[in-house]
């Protein structure tokens, strides 16, 4: 279910805390850029849980463990933050009025369904309740998409074009970062885009279109746009096991082993601070 690529901190700030410049050669940004997707992936290997929001439609039973004829708790792993459409066994839309999530706020491990309402099926129930959903973990979901302060200035930005044209692309968001780098999910309405490289010239961002699970569409010109603020901890522990893969020997493809169990054989130890973090989230559940 998990995303195929994730990247849970940009160039820019790795190059930032790294010491680095803005301005580097292209071989060594692309390398780092594959260092963070790896480091990326390690961490989200590790937690279980995708720290990036991606759409996807799970199936459920109408019935069984789990399973009330008035609510559904969400098996472990399926980190919910935002239902779209709830498919009842018998293929009719469950309307946003006659359910409700629950959860300490973010991510949601039970709907339940309100008076009046049940789960149903036609003639299997295996499989036959759909729910259409954005998947992920953030506890903060409601101030995960940050205002970029940016729109489309393409009129309009079709839903084939891999080059953005922006207002400002080094200008600062809500949060008074960067607004776009190498590696950075953004929203556009409903389809999530991943930046590739960043022309502060031009004001043009090269970027994949429809990724995590969503559909490229067209977009008109001032749409607003908006970047995925990964949790804190989990973005400076990306950067942190990026520093210290790119001291050891090997390459970015190479499995690392960072948990209890299982043996660590490079030359210096992984960060405290990456272990603390992943220590947390490995045995954090959302109950």
């Amino acid at each position: 279910m998990m995303p195929f690529e994730v990247y849970l901190t940009t160039l820019t700030n790795v190059l930032n805390q790294m010491g680095g410049s803005a301005v580097t050669d292209a071989a060594d940004d692309a390398n780092k850029v594959n260092w963070i997707a790896a480091a990326s992936s390690v961490i989200q290997a590790e937690c279980h849980r995708s720290f990036e929001p991606y759409r996807a439609t799970v199936l459920y039973d109408a019935t069984g463990e789990g399973v009330s004829p008035t609510s559904l708790d969400l098996e472990a792993g399926h980190w919910l933050l935002d239902l779209k459409t709830l498919t009842n066994g018998d293929s009719s839309v469950i309307a946003s009025t006659s359910y409700i999530l629950r959860g300490r706020g973010y991510p949601k491990y039970r709907i339940e369904l309100l008076s009046g309402t049940t789960w149903t099926y036609d003639t299997d129930p295996q499989s036959a309740l759909s729910l259409d959903a954005i998947w992920g973990y953030h506890e903060d979901y409601d101030h995960a998409w940050i205002v970029t302060g940016d729109t489309v200035q393409d009129n309009p930005l079709s839903d084939s074009a891999t080059s953005l044209t922006v207002t400002d692309a080094d200008g600062t968001d809500a949060r008074f970062r960067t607004r776009f780098g190498v590696g950075m999910l953004l929203k556009i309405e409903d389809e999530y885009l991943r930046v590739r490289a960043v022309n502060t010239v031009t004001n043009t961002l090269t970027v994949t279109r429809g990724v995590n699970g969503t559909t490229a569409a067209a977009h008109v010109v001032t749409t607003p746009i908006y970047s995925w603020a990964v949790a804190p901890d989990v973005e400076q522990a990306c950067v942190q096991l990026v520093a210290w893969m790119e001291r050891q020997p090997g390459s970015p493809g190479e499995v690392i082993q960072v948990m209890m169990n299982q043996t660590v054989i490079k030359s210096d130890a992984i960060p405290s601070f990456v272990t603390t973090v992943l220590g947390k989230y490995s045995f954090l559940r959302v109950r």
